[in-house]
């Protein structure tokens, strides 16, 4: 069996060995013994969850309905376009978030509209 490796493969070996002597060595000056950590699955996934919950601050919310909350919202959506065409995409799903809870919002605030 024949095992290529290339330059960039070497250069990455090399490194990841030169890293790993290195935290080796810290951990024996500093008394530190690694130790796997152990969480269950559902640990896993709530942690993850709740990052992927974020809410972008907005001064005067509450000020924010009809024809303002549709003009914000294409603000951010622009804003989210910038993000994505700069390869933000953490960003750009943040805004995105953000927008896609405005508009639950304001099919809230239609939905009692038409209640009346």
């Amino acid at each position: 069996m024949l095992i290529l490796k290339t330059k960039s493969m070497l250069a990455a070996i090399e490194e990841t060995s030169r890293r790993r002597k290195k935290q080796l060595q810290y951990n024996k000056e500093n008394n530190i013994t690694p130790v796997s950590i152990k969480k269950s699955i559902e640990e896993i996934i709530d942690s993850t969850a709740e990052q992927d919950h974020v809410t972008i601050p907005i001064d005067n919310v509450k000020q924010l309905v009809g024809k303002d909350l549709e003009i914000h919202i294409k603000e951010l959506e622009k804003k989210m376009n910038t993000f994505a065409s700069n390869l933000e995409f953490e960003d750009a799903a943040t805004v995105r978030d953000e927008i896609n809870r405005l508009k639950a919002k304001q099919m809230g605030l239609n939905k009692k509209a038409l209640e009346r």
